[in-house]
């Protein structure tokens, strides 16, 4: 049983895999919110189970609710694995799986997000309150922990909401369908074109974005700027409309798209300034198409851009130095194509779906031995 709380992003992220199990004998079940009725989860063959479940901010009775349902839900299905995916489908099942003990549970961290990442004081205060009881859903021998990045693990580590004899696992991302994102040459076209492929909220950097525009279109006006997302307004950190609207003389926002390939393909380089990653799904799309790429030298997004080799990393939060990044790129055709051919040739070495697909059903194979022995 996979648990989301996006069923849009099981689609887009974690569908290939559930395929891969169901085609060697697994029946596969989705629970997020909607799944029940979603005729793309009957047509997959997968069993779908809507589920309620608080996708913004923390309620601890909110989650109680979700986790009694996530109960049910085990018990009814008779699933012996369940993968949970994100912060906020792991913490009710966690707490389910205390009543489910027979079941491996296989928690999927894909970034750590601002509960972890922000500064603010409520933030800060949620962490603290939440660290023991993190410790004491974690602390189980059973419990299978992947994450995406070697970052986030040594973050659990250190905060010690796992422990070094836990079975632990990395798996960088969800992988690339490299077929639906080809290697294409960069355009020919008389202006330069950046692309950020990402929610409009500050903790993807999308301000250090706007700023860098602003900074470098005073030396280069033929460079254009555009975001491809939408606004998040259960993201904290959102950018309200006034900052938005103020930003459309240096800025295009696309909002959400459902073509990115095609948006890869007109862009001669792609930015993510984000403040800490997983691991970047956009940027390993756009690496596939061939891209250059410049990031914040941040968690995740460090591992797909490889300073000097396919892209360049800037510090986080720091426009200036991102401003001067595109620039630089933007004035060396040379390097921006040696960047791309890089990126291309990364993504079809370690992240072509079929490549984390196997990693994935590995770690698949390992819970179904623990079921076996229960």
């Amino acid at each position: 049983m996979f648990i989301c709380a996006d069923l849009d992003f099981f689609f887009s992220h974690r569908l290939s895999i559930a395929r891969d199990v169901q085609a060697r004998g697994y029946a596969v079940h989705v629970a997020a919110p909607g799944a029940s009725s979603n005729p793309r989860v009957r047509q997959k063959g997968f069993y779908g189970h809507s589920l309620k479940i608080n996708a913004g901010g923390m309620n601890p009775l909110q989650e109680l609710a979700t986790a009694l349902q996530i109960r049910r839900l085990i018990a009814r299905s008779k699933v012996k694995t369940v993968q949970a995916i994100g912060l906020k489908s792991i913490l009710p099942t966690a707490l389910a799986r205390r009543w489910n003990r027979q079941v491996v549970p296989i928690f999927l961290f894909t970034g750590l997000g601002y509960l972890f990442t922000g500064e603010a004081s409520k933030l800060k205060a949620i962490r603290i309150a939440l660290r023991p009881v993190l410790k004491t859903l974690f602390r189980n021998p059973r419990v299978i922990f992947v994450f995406q990045n070697k970052d986030d693990k040594q973050e659990f580590l250190y905060r010690k909401y796992i422990n070094s004899n836990q079975k632990t696992y990395i798996v960088p991302g969800s992988g690339v369908r490299t077929e639906r994102f080809p290697k294409m040459p960069l355009p020919k076209n008389a202006g330069l074109h950046v692309l950020m492929p990402a929610r409009v909220v500050g903790d993807k950097g999308a301000r250090e974005f706007i700023e860098a525009a602003k900074i470098a279109k005073t030396a280069r006006r033929d460079i254009h700027f555009a975001i491809a997302g939408a606004p998040d307004a259960k993201n904290p950190t959102c950018l309200s409309p006034d900052e938005i609207n103020a930003a459309k003389s240096f800025v295009t926002f696309l909002g959400h798209q459902s073509d990115m390939h095609a948006l890869y393909t007109q862009a001669d380089i792609v930015c993510l300034p984000s403040y800490r990653e997983g691991l970047p799904k956009a940027l390993l799309e756009a690496a596939s198409t061939g891209r250059p790429l410049i990031a914040a030298d941040a968690p995740g997004s460090r591992e797909i851009v490889r300073d000097g080799v396919n892209g360049a990393l800037v510090p986080v939060g720091d426009a200036k130095a991102l401003a001067q990044m595109i620039l630089s790129l933007a004035n060396n055709l040379d390097l921006r194509e040696k960047y791309g051919q890089a990126s291309a040739q990364i993504v079809r070495q370690d992240y072509a779906m079929p490549i984390i697909n196997a990693q994935m059903i590995q770690i698949y194979e390992d819970a179904q031995a623990q079921t076996d022995e229960y």
